[in-house]
């Protein structure tokens, strides 16, 4: 599996009509859904993958990132989409706290976001149930406003990655 931060919703049999529900959810705000889905791209225009926001808490101020990239992943581009929306989430709109859910299995996608500052906060054991793979394990990780602005390395790789993006102090 070459994915980073792979999709972590439960697929589950759904009954729905597909385009009403694309419909619907083109017509709600985000903050509505609970969610922000967000198409990838190269910078020559290529569709890489996808990248959501979800199980948005405006309460709490945080919300779960999901990048999904299938196929061959073109280098660091899923290192670069990943603290793109880093900035956006906790520097735009002022999140405090992003977390993901990424396959136990899935070890580049957990070294990548170790390497981005993420915090691993544990494991949850058969936590998704796939018809075709049986009960999977996840990984916690989570990176909080604070860490994401004190990290001097993750400051240095923001400069290098996105060059003109400013990292706001606090």
């Amino acid at each position: 599996r070459s994915t980073l931060f792979p999709y972590t919703t439960l697929f589950r049999s759904w009954k729905g009509e597909l385009p009403s529900a694309l419909e619907r959810g083109g017509r709600l705000p985000p903050l509505q859904l609970g969610q922000l889905i967000l198409i990838l791209e190269s910078a020559g225009g290529r569709r890489l993958g996808l990248a959501s926001y979800t199980s948005i808490d405006l309460r709490n101020r945080r919300m779960e990132l999901s990048i999904g990239i299938p196929g061959e992943v073109p280098s660091r581009a899923g290192i670069k989409a990943t603290m793109m929306l880093l900035h956006h989430g906790l520097e735009r709109l002022a999140f405090n706290k992003i977390y993901s859910h990424i396959y136990a299995d899935n070890t580049s996608a957990l070294h990548n976001a170790l390497k981005l500052g993420f915090v691993h906060e544990g494991l949850l054991e058969d936590h998704f149930h796939f018809p075709e793979a049986g009960y999977v394990s996840v990984n916690v990780l989570a990176i909080t406003r604070r860490h994401f602005h004190s990290d001097a390395q993750l400051r240095r790789l923001s400069g290098k990655l996105l060059p003109g993006w400013q990292m706001r102090n606090g």
